[in-house]
C-alpha cells in the first residue's frame, strides 16, 4: 500500500492522483453529501422545524400551504401506502416515522432558503428556529472516511484549501484526531469577513467556511447562512464569500458531495 494519500488516491484516479503528487494547486469544495452518513440532512432540519413543541402559532398554517402546495399526501401514501388526508395535516405529520417525515419535506430542499426564510419568521427569531431543528448536532460527530481523507491530504500538505458549503465540524475533528496539537497553530478556519481580512497571516492551511459555522452559535448567529436572504448575501462578489471563491476557485477545484439540484449551486 502506498505510504501517502496523495499516491492512494493514484490508485483510484490516476489523473488526480498524479496531479497531487505533481503539486498542482488544488481546492476541495464540499457540500452537505460528505457529511450525509453522518449529520442530519435538509429534509431533516425542515421536518424538525415542522415537529417542535410546543408549535410557534403560526407553523400550522405554514405547514399547510406547503403540505397543499407540495403535496405532502401523495408523498407520504408513495413511501408507505397509508391513505392520509389530503392536504396532509401538521398532526399527522408529527406522528409519522422519522423517515416518512424527511420523504415529505425533501420536496422542500431545493427551496430550503425560503423555506427557512418563512420559518424563521414563525418563530420570530434566527435561534428559535435554529434550536427546534437541533442545531447544535453539527458541533460534534464523528467524522466519515471522507472527512479523514481531506484531513490527511492537508496534514501531508497535498492541498492546502478547503472550502466547505456545511456547517458541521467533521474536518477540523478528523485533523484534530490524527495531528498532534492544536488546529488552530496548523491551520487557520475562516468564517466570517474578519477572519476573512487576516487569512494570508495563518500558517498556510486554510478550511473556508462559506455558510458559517456550528461553532458560531449562539454567539455569532448573523454568519451561519441559512435564509434566501443569507444565500443572496452570501453570492454577492463584495461579500467576503464571493471574494475568498474568486481568489480560491482559480485554483483546478475537486468538487464533493454535490447533486445537480442544490439550492446553492451558482454561488
Amino acid at each position: 500500500m502506498p505510504g501517502t494519500f496523495a499516491e492512494q488516491f493514484q490508485l483510484v484516479d490516476p489523473i488526480l492522483g498524479r496531479a497531487l503528487q505533481g503539486g498542482l494547486p488544488l481546492t476541495i469544495c464540499t457540500g452537505s453529501g460528505v457529511s450525509r452518513r453522518r449529520m442530519p440532512m435538509l429534509s431533516r432540519l425542515i421536518a424538525r422545524a415542522f415537529c417542535s413543541s410546543p408549535p410557534p402559532e403560526d407553523l400550522e398554517a405554514r405547514f399547510n400551504y406547503y403540505s397543499g402546495q407540495y403535496m405532502f399526501a401523495a408523498r407520504v401514501r408513495e413511501e408507505t401506502g397509508e391513505n392520509v388526508a389530503d392536504p396532509l395535516p401538521l398532526e399527522v405529520f408529527r406522528t409519522l416515522t422519522a423517515k416518512s417525515q424527511e420523504y415529505a419535506c425533501s420536496a422542500l430542499c431545493q427551496i430550503y432558503g425560503d423555506v427557512f426564510h418563512e420559518l424563521e419568521r414563525v418563530y420570530g427569531n434566527r435561534r428559535s428556529l435554529l434550536e427546534a431543528i437541533q442545531f447544535t448536532e453539527f458541533q460534534g460527530g464523528s467524522p466519515d472516511v471522507a472527512h479523514c481523507y481531506i484531513a490527511f491530504l492537508l496534514v501531508e500538505r497535498t492541498i492546502r484549501e478547503v472550502v466547505t458549503f456545511n456547517w458541521d465540524q467533521l474536518v477540523e475533528i478528523a485533523f484534530e484526531n490524527h495531528i498532534a496539537g492544536r488546529l488552530q497553530d496548523f491551520a487557520s478556519v475562516i468564517n466570517d469577513s474578519p477572519s476573512w481580512t487576516t487569512w494570508r497571516e495563518g500558517p498556510g492551511i486554510t478550511i473556508v467556511k462559506l455558510h458559517g459555522c456550528a461553532s458560531q452559535f449562539p454567539a455569532q448567529l448573523q454568519n451561519i447562512v441559512l435564509t434566501r436572504a443569507d444565500l443572496v448575501a452570501a453570492s454577492a462578489p463584495e461579500s467576503w464569500q464571493g471574494k475568498a471563491m474568486g481568489i480560491l476557485f482559480n485554483n483546478a477545484v475537486l468538487f464533493c458531495g454535490f447533486s445537480g439540484s442544490d439550492y446553492d449551486a451558482s454561488i
